[in-house]
């Protein structure tokens, strides 16, 4: 199926608003344990763009490690209602992730300001920083994307290619 900007757009405002939503929960945990999430997301931060300065970068990787960021982020905070409604529209958005990072790397430098800036924000503990601080990241990346949707017709142009692992954890036999 096509990649549509309309239904991207759709998606991940819906991601910023359920994600929003979970991380309050994050202003009401101990000082110490945000500062350990906060290290966390730093170390998974720091192997992304350490990865995505490869003159190759591996695109399973940052697809991986951008993919543990913002589930450590969830899962620190979110209750089991709130990440079940995340994994029913996780796989859509998977399909726009995928195209996003190779068209917007390599430096990724809006990404990691917004990741910054929601570390800080957990490190705070600040519901509204928090809620913020995780929409602008999501609507900001929607806008990011949506041009390079329309200008490449949701197709990676020549001379980009991704290779797609197969997981096999994951993989469900439609009948």
């Amino acid at each position: 199926a096509p990649l549509q900007r309309e239904r991207m757009e759709e998606l991940y405002a819906m991601a910023a608003a359920i994600e929003a939503l979970a991380v309050r929960g994050l202003s009401r945990i101990p000082a110490a344990q945000r500062e350990e999430l906060a290290r966390r997301l730093e170390t998974i931060e720091r192997a992304f763009h350490a990865e995505a300065r490869h003159r190759a970068p591996g695109f399973d990787r940052l697809f991986e490690l951008h993919q543990a960021f913002h589930r450590a982020l969830v899962e620190a905070a979110a209750g089991s209602a709130t990440r079940a409604v995340l994994r029913t529209i996780k796989s859509q958005m998977d399909r726009y992730e995928w195209f996003y990072a190779p068209m917007a790397g390599p430096d990724f430098s809006p990404t990691r300001r917004e990741h910054a800036a929601i570390v800080e924000a957990v490190r705070h503990g600040n519901a509204q920083e928090l809620q913020h601080a995780v929409r602008a990241n999501w609507l900001n990346a929607a806008q990011r994307l949506g041009p390079l949707i329309e200008r490449f017709d949701g197709r990676l142009p020549a001379g980009v290619a991704v290779a797609v692992t197969f997981n096999k954890r994951t993989a469900k036999r439609i009948d």
